[in-house]
């Protein structure tokens, strides 16, 4: 039963042996081995052919294991490659609900005032909608919301372009005056939307025109050369130092602009004035400026 041969070692034979219950009834080891020798003498000797014969069979047993553990590292590769592929799959389906469920909103949800209750009860008339199945209410609503907002922010940039292009909203116009002039306007026929929101956003926009014009005035100040540090001492001693700088101002649109706004405008002269006057005479150029301008 174990392929013993001429040439098999006891010491390794009763290795194999030792669980049998027939190996056990043999009480001393020197027994054992005296039947061993015994059965051992009985058999033929083995030819070098024999040998290598068993040899080759053990390579290729050996072989056999070796392309069935083979086998089965293959089948584990696979399988996560497939998982991997069912993710991959799974993801993508997932990605055109997300695109169909934009084009719906696209389509049906023009205004930025609707809500999210409003805005599901149109979309769940649409056919279409049955083709979004993968996203739960969350992601809907999430993708709804960012909708929304690009649709409020496209909204205000048009209205701020109308507010811009509209020359004769001034600075200081309250917005039931500004109303009457855009109200003409077929764009903002367009928009829509609540007169309190028109409202907030046109205050927002005022601000924002404020702010630049009162920008771009103190950079003409700082342009206007004739307007120096003395100037203030100057205007104080002769109010004709005054004409002259206005009057050099008073052909700049960025001056012009404040037409409307006298105070604020005289108050930012005043004050760049002031700020010049203490400054004081600008330091003396370094030798490389000095340099650089008699070049």
């Amino acid at each position: 039963e174990k392929n013993i041969t001429s040439r098999t070692k006891w010491s390794s034979l009763k290795k194999q042996l030792e669980d049998d219950e027939r190996y056990k009834a043999v009480d001393r080891s020197s027994s054992r081995e005296s039947l061993f020798r015994e059965y051992q003498d009985t058999l033929p000797e083995e030819s070098n052919s024999d040998i290598e014969e068993e040899n080759d069979r053990q390579k290729r047993v050996a072989a056999e294991a070796a392309i069935e553990e083979r086998k089965k590292e293959v089948e584990a590769e696979l399988g996560e490659q497939l998982k991997e592929r069912s993710k991959e799959h799974e993801k993508h389906k997932y990605q055109e609900h997300e695109e169909s469920f934009k084009a719906l909103l696209i389509d049906l949800i023009k205004s930025a005032d609707y809500t999210w209750h409003e805005a599901r009860r149109i979309l769940r008339k649409d056919s279409r909608y049955e083709n979004c199945d993968l996203l739960e209410k969350d992601a809907k609503e999430r993708l709804f919301d960012a909708h929304v907002q690009h649709l409020e922010r496209k909204r205000r940039e048009v209205f701020f372009q109308l507010l811009n292009e509209t020359k004769d909203i001034t600075p200081s116009m309250k917005w039931r005056e500004a109303k009457k002039i855009i109200e003409k306007d077929e764009r903002f026929a367009k928009f829509n939307i609540s007169e309190r929101k028109t409202e907030r956003d046109y205050k927002e926009w005022m601000e924002e025109r404020k702010e630049a014009v009162m920008k771009d005035f103190k950079d003409l100040l700082k342009e206007t050369k004739i307007i120096t540090y003395k100037s203030l001492k100057m205007i104080q001693e002769n109010e004709q130092h005054l004409r002259d700088i206005l009057a050099v101002l008073e052909n700049d649109k960025r001056y012009i602009v404040l037409n409307n706004a006298p105070v604020e405008r005289e108050r930012l002269l005043e004050q760049y004035l002031e700020e010049l006057d203490k400054k004081g005479p600008p330091p003396p150029p370094t030798q490389q400026e000095a340099d650089r301008r008699r070049k």
